[in-house]
């Protein structure tokens, strides 16, 4: 038995109430309530948090003492903390439900069915990975430039004993020389200029979860060192630190390059490469897994068109050879980013991929090579390997175009993204 209305229009216009007399305040005059009630004395405050009112505090009094002023401060600060609790017991409540909702999306993404594994190559990879899922130990997974080793790691993360904890990604090459090591490790207040506090590092951050190394060979020998100190003692000190603190993490590397050869050009230390040598995934290109690249496609497809809001739509025959005919150096990520492009720009009822050049003599084919390379461009001669002799004819072909890459490839037979990879692999 309580003055509803009182409540709504404060709840509604966001400003406190008090009588003192209820029963002789005009504003009261109304309202049947105070009367049937026989309330003398009311005050009702709202619960406001960011200028969003969440409720109200109604409190009245039936006998012969009023509320004063000092009573409705009171009230006013009680409904700020009140407003504050619940917010934050909103917050949480949220925040816990999008905890159970992300995690079961990653449970779904990284489901073992999810790994299209139709290829012999893959297959292997797969009998691997079910082995190595259960067990804790340091993992190295190498392949070219692409091919999903960051996709795996996360599965071999999500998949192994270590699911709960965290797991932190670090891309070695990003990060700058005279900061790497206080990155992984972490810092103690006063350990170079900038350093005003403390800072927790990379590898306690991981603790109890999985700390994955992308691209590992890019660290400089010392620091490789100090990983491997890590990696064997399961402790680290924090740079000027003189404290030496646990860190049980499981390390997950890659590597694009070969690092045995890395250790024979003195740019890998040989004790790392054995310490995480003890499994070794190798992600094969996507150029060897065969129909595998269909079954990519069509996955990616459905992912891409819900992100871009596109309606779904079958991969035509033509697109489909196209597919499967190109050289993709890119690997997965480079069929990702020509799906995506498709995706974009592509219109009509199927998937062509009108950009990929199509098998070689096919109409697909003539139409994406227009035009011809000149009649001189003749074989590099001797003295060239047969990696300089492509990039010569890559070279001689953009001259021929104008310095226009597209129109280059299309000379060629072959993508724009390959010539790319090509001038990457040489500058580097």
């Amino acid at each position: 038995e309580i003055c509803q209305s009182v409540i709504e229009d404060v709840t509604a216009g966001g400003n406190p109430v008090l009588a003192t007399d209820a029963s002789s305040d005009e504003r009261f005059r109304e309202r049947d309530s105070i009367i049937s009630f026989n309330i003398q004395t009311l005050m009702c405050v709202p619960l406001s948090v960011r200028d969003e009112v969440l409720g109200a505090v109604y409190v009245d009094g039936r006998g012969t003492e009023s509320f004063s002023t000092d009573d409705l401060d009171f009230l006013v600060s009680f409904a700020q903390l009140a407003a504050i609790a619940i917010d934050n017991a909103n917050l949480m409540k949220s925040l816990k439900q999008e905890n159970l909702y992300l995690r079961k999306e990653v449970e779904t993404r990284y489901r073992f069915q999810n790994l299209v594994c139709n290829s012999e190559a893959m297959q292997q990879l797969a009998h691997l990975l079910e082995k190595v899922s259960r067990s804790d130990v340091s993992i190295l997974v190498t392949g070219e430039t692409g091919t999903g080793k960051t996709s795996i790691a996360r599965w071999l993360h999500h998949h192994g004993p270590r699911a709960a904890g965290p797991l932190v990604e670090v891309n070695c090459p990003a990060l700058p020389e005279s900061l790497a090591e206080s990155e992984l490790f972490g810092h103690e207040r006063g350990a170079f200029t900038d350093a005003k506090t403390a800072r927790m590092g990379l590898f306690e951050a991981a603790k109890d979860g999985t700390l994955f190394l992308d691209e590992l060979a890019s660290l400089p020998l010392g620091l490789q060192a100090k990983v491997l100190k890590a990696i064997e003692d399961k402790r680290i000190r924090r740079l000027g630190g003189n404290r030496e603190i646990d860190v049980d993490v499981r390390i997950i590397a890659a590597s694009n390059r070969d690092l045995g050869q890395a250790v024979a050009d003195g740019q890998f230390r040989d004790d790392l490469l054995h310490r995480l040598s003890l499994f070794r995934l190798v992600i094969p290109p996507l150029r060897e897994r065969g129909q595998d690249i269909l079954k990519l496609a069509e996955q990616l497809l459905a992912q891409l068109s819900r992100r871009h809001r596109v309606a779904a739509k079958p991969i035509s025959a033509g697109g489909r050879a196209r597919l499967l005919s190109h050289a993709w150096p890119g690997n997965v990520r480079e069929l990702s980013h020509e799906l995506e492009r498709t995706i974009v720009f592509e219109e009509g009822d199927e998937w062509d991929f009108a950009a990929l050049p199509g098998p070689a003599g096919t109409a697909a084919n003539e139409t994406a090579t227009s035009g011809a390379l000149n009649p001189n461009f003749d074989f590099p001669g001797e003295g060239f390997s047969l990696e300089a002799t492509i990039d010569e004819f890559i070279r001689r072909a953009i001259d021929q175009a104008g310095g226009n890459v597209s129109a280059a490839a299309r000379l060629l037979g072959v993508s724009r993204d390959y010539i790319r990879y090509r001038q990457k692999n040489r500058a580097d």
